[in-house]
């Protein structure tokens, strides 16, 4: 195995709310959106929703490209933030930090929008309720 192959994450998804664009006070700009992606194994059907991540010019492309509803493909690298809630619960979240500018898909294959009211919240939806 290359060190290459190693933390490489793709996945296709909703984009959920418009991407937002933010320039740091060290002058980096970050973007930050959340992209549901869906799973059906048999007759389960499943819903994830990550937090990507973007730096510098892959974060101004996806400022641009990433708007609610898109139907985006994503390249990044998996991170983990770990943090204790004010409660005392410990809190995981799973972010994808872009490696490669978001790519916009095209709906073609889909005979039926994914709309989340037809999906049961996943485990991330609860914990993103628990911030």
């Amino acid at each position: 195995m290359m060190e290459s192959d190693l933390n490489h994450f793709r996945a296709s998804g909703t984009v959920r709310d418009d991407c937002t664009l933010k320039r740091l006070s060290n002058g980096k700009l970050v973007s930050n959106c959340y992209l549901m992606i869906y799973e059906q194994s048999g007759s389960k059907k499943s819903r994830t929703i990550v937090r990507v991540v973007g730096w510098d010019d892959v974060a101004r492309h996806a400022a641009t490209h990433a708007k609610a509803g898109a139907r985006v493909s994503i390249e990044g690298r998996l991170n983990v933030a770990r943090w204790v809630g004010k409660t005392g619960v410990i809190n995981v979240a799973y972010e994808i930090h872009l490696t490669a500018p978001i790519k916009p898909l095209e709906n073609q294959w889909q005979e039926q929008p994914l709309t989340p009211d037809l999906y049961p919240p996943s485990a991330m939806d609860r914990l993103n309720k628990n911030d």
